[in-house]
């Protein structure tokens, strides 16, 4: 569960009910609880209510993170396109978390990009999608994902280029071998208990050929 709505800026506009953001999210997940718990007044949610469906909440700054260390839940950090204060919120959850009957002990999620291909080279060629998606952003624009470029320097500006580096600084491209260790070091600076891969190249082959080899990085026959 996260806030956010997921969409331009107009559409979100159009869908909020006029509370401030984290005052709305509040009471919408105290509603949404109530529904499933069978506690909403003159209210039964069939089918829902008594479902004990696990509840993970979704972030990418600290007030998830409070509110999930709060409530006892697991936290997911969304660093796939906001990482800036990744290290900020895992600190707070951890630091903060109050066991629960969901949960006995902080359990952290981190959201990551990832493309691996068989040299470093072809994987950040085929990186250059997402970067080029990235910079439309930057631009104020909204785009498909476009096909890899040779060259994306050639693409943007210095300020730009900053503005998507900082955006996508946490993304682990290139073989398995040169992954694993800056993964691993993800997981030991934020305790993640997992981690989430977004692995979008254009072409569906090299898509899949990439989470084969991320899966690899756990399980290496999954990499023959």
């Amino acid at each position: 569960m996260g806030r956010a709505p997921g969409t331009d800026p107009w559409t979100a506009a159009e869908i909020r009910r006029g509370r401030p953001a984290d005052q709305e999210f509040t009471a919408q997940f105290a509603e949404l609880l109530s529904y499933l718990h069978g506690t909403r007044p003159r209210m039964r949610a069939i089918p829902g209510e008594g479902a004990n469906i696990p509840i993970h909440l979704l972030g990418s700054g600290v007030y998830s993170a409070a509110l999930a260390a709060r409530l006892g839940l697991p936290f997911v950090f969304a660093a796939h396109f906001a990482p800036t204060r990744l290290q900020e919120a895992t600190d707070l959850y951890h630091s903060t978390f109050r066991p629960s009957q969901a949960l006995s002990e902080p359990y952290a999620m981190v959201s990551v990009n990832a493309v691996l291909a068989e040299d470093d080279r072809e994987a950040a060629r085929l990186f250059t999608s997402v970067q080029q998606r990235f910079l439309a952003t930057v631009r104020g624009r909204m785009q498909p994902l476009d096909p890899p470029v040779d060259d994306i320097h050639q693409l943007w500006t210095r300020d730009e280029a900053a503005a998507v580096a900082e955006q996508l600084s946490q993304s682990y491209i290139g073989t398995p071998e040169t992954v694993r260790p800056r993964l691993e070091a993800l997981v030991a600076r934020t305790g993640a208990r997992e981690l989430i891969f977004m692995s979008e190249t254009y072409d569906q082959a090299a898509r899949m050929r990439s989470y084969e080899l991320i899966a690899s990085l756990w399980n290496p026959v999954t990499a023959r």
